[in-house]
């Protein structure tokens, strides 16, 4: 089964040994050959678990098999392939960037295109105020007694309480 990479992605190096690698620190040399190596896009690989890639949204099926393979995967999730792969390279896409799932709308909707050096959501740039910035957990502070326990919601002045 055959696939492409669509994006530049790192991939073991079938030269790399761990036996050897582990030999070679041992006696207190370093080990020339990485375990990981760059490989561009356009790269085609020859894996029984390429389908996987094309499922994560990292390369396109490059063989006929493959894509038969993709087919029955989006298929068993109710998506045809098409509308299956479309949503694993959105999903990789926000994974790349490091977009955080409260996020997600508005990097969808290009009212954000990334974080700053603190964290913050901008767009091009300019820090932006989203309203997804908004905690969307209640805290809940349990307490239990012996013959149940309540919940209710924290406050800022809620301390923790021992059990």
């Amino acid at each position: 089964m055959k696939a492409r990479y669509i994006r530049p992605l790192k991939r073991r190096n079938s030269q790399w040994n761990r036996e050897a690698e582990q030999l070679s620190l041992a006696q207190g040399k370093p080990y020339p050959i990485p375990q990981w190596i760059d490989a561009p896009a356009g790269t085609v690989i020859s894996d029984p678990d390429a389908w996987k890639l094309v499922a994560n949204g990292d390369a396109e099926p490059a063989c006929p098999a493959c894509l038969a393979k993709c087919e029955e995967y989006f298929a068993k999730r109710g998506e045809s392939f098409a509308a299956g792969f479309a949503i694993a390279i959105k999903q990789r896409e926000r994974l790349d960037k490091g977009i955080h799932p409260k996020h997600f709308d508005a990097y969808d909707e290009g009212r954000m295109d990334g974080y700053d050096k603190k964290g913050r959501p901008v767009l091009e740039g300019e820090l932006v105020e989203l309203e997804e910035d908004q905690p969307e957990e209640q805290i809940v502070v349990v307490i239990d007694n012996s013959d149940g326990h309540q919940e209710r919601p924290a406050t800022k002045e809620s301390k923790p309480e021992t059990l």
